[in-house]
């Protein structure tokens, strides 16, 4: 981004999904067009999911009253209709000098729907304007950058307490930045946040609680599979139906990467060469999740050894069976027995040599 108001482009389209640093370059667009004040008179903020192509039109063409452009920023641009996001696309080539138009497309890119076509409105604002990309850092950077956030503050960590909020937060840097806030206000007067501190105060993400399922899976530890499972339902209303929403398609994405890792170990094949091809899908595979996150990397790695194929696909069977005993296709007890059976028998699978 240029730092002169003037040489601030028309329209900008900020893409990626981490929601953290879509804020953070929002609120510097906004202090360049002098309009990040508590009341400024020519900013608008619209909502994609309730607004469309000449409301917003409409909003980014009327002319500043105090400010140099009349700044509009749209939310959660992705939630625009196809139609309305063509249309718009249409008038943004034309936009006034006075227009600033801020598109943040607020959803991370869902893996499962990647070979979709992105909005019609990225690359025409890339051609106008600029895209600003906001997409998660590597594994290496959110550690600087919490480390960066915690001396902000005054603290700092120690030996492997960055990692582990890390962790515990799936490698998302808005979760991990939004847990330090409390690790950093129980951090004792020394101001060193240790892992016990760490371990006490965050809150972890589903991502870590199914990974520790299928550790717990692995080794064959049925009472703690267990445990892990009633913390990732216990706060559903119902068990039915936050295992099928949830519970069941993380378990698959994860079983599905253990599968891949281990195929291409079995047939003595680097995960990051083109022969990987054979055993991984184009979208959603186990290098392109290994790139995204240091944390799924190191936990597919160790367990994919301590399963063979054969056991995977045994698991697989235990987890579409689960899914159509609460869909009424197969006989099954309560929802709860249903989920714990898979795991029991996903455990007793683990178990066999």
């Amino acid at each position: 981004m240029a730092g002169k108001k003037d040489e601030l482009k028309r329209v900008y389209a900020l893409t990626g999904g981490e929601l953290l640093l879509i804020r953070e370059a929002l609120a510097e667009l906004k202090r360049k067009a002098g309009v990040d004040g508590d009341e400024s008179f020519d900013l608008t903020e619209l909502d994609g999911a309730a607004v469309g192509a000449a409301e917003i039109a409409a909003a980014v063409t009327t002319a500043p009253f105090l400010a140099e452009r009349r700044t509009v920023v749209v939310r959660r641009a992705d939630r625009l209709r196809v139609e309305e996001a063509e249309s718009l696309a249409a008038v943004l080539p034309k936009l006034p000098k006075s227009a600033l138009l801020i598109l943040a497309f607020e959803n991370p890119p869902d893996p499962r729907s990647r070979a979709k076509k992105q909005s019609p409105l990225i690359p025409v604002a890339r051609e106008c304007g600029s895209e600003i990309r906001c997409g998660p850092p590597n594994r290496r950077d959110l550690l600087q950058k919490l480390r960066t956030r915690a001396q902000e503050e005054n603290v700092k960590f120690g030996p492997g307490a960055a990692e582990l909020l890390a962790d515990l937060t799936g490698d998302d840097l808005t979760e991990a930045t939004g847990e330090l806030e409390k690790v950093v206000i129980v951090t004792p007067a020394e101001g060193v946040i240790d892992k016990k501190v760490v371990q006490h105060t965050v809150m972890p993400s589903r991502e870590w609680r199914v990974f520790h399922l299928l550790d717990a899976v692995c080794a064959g530890r049925t009472g703690s599979a267990l445990r892990q499972m009633g913390l990732l339902l216990r706060m559903a209303p119902r068990i039915d139906s936050a295992a099928m929403r949830d519970l069941f398609p993380m378990v698959h994405r994860q079983l599905r990467l253990i599968w891949q890792a281990r195929a291409c170990r079995d047939a003595a094949i680097r995960t990051d060469s083109a022969a990987s091809d054979a055993f991984c899908p184009r979208h959603h595979n186990w290098p392109e999740a290994a790139r995204r996150s240091g944390f799924v990397r190191d936990k597919i790695r160790g367990m994919a050894p301590r399963l063979s194929l054969t056991q995977l696909a045994a698991m697989f069977r235990s987890l579409a069976e689960a899914d159509m005993r609460l869909k009424g296709q197969l006989p099954g007890a309560f929802p709860r027995e249903t989920v714990e059976r898979m795991v029991v028998e996903m455990c007793r699978t683990a178990a066999r040599s």
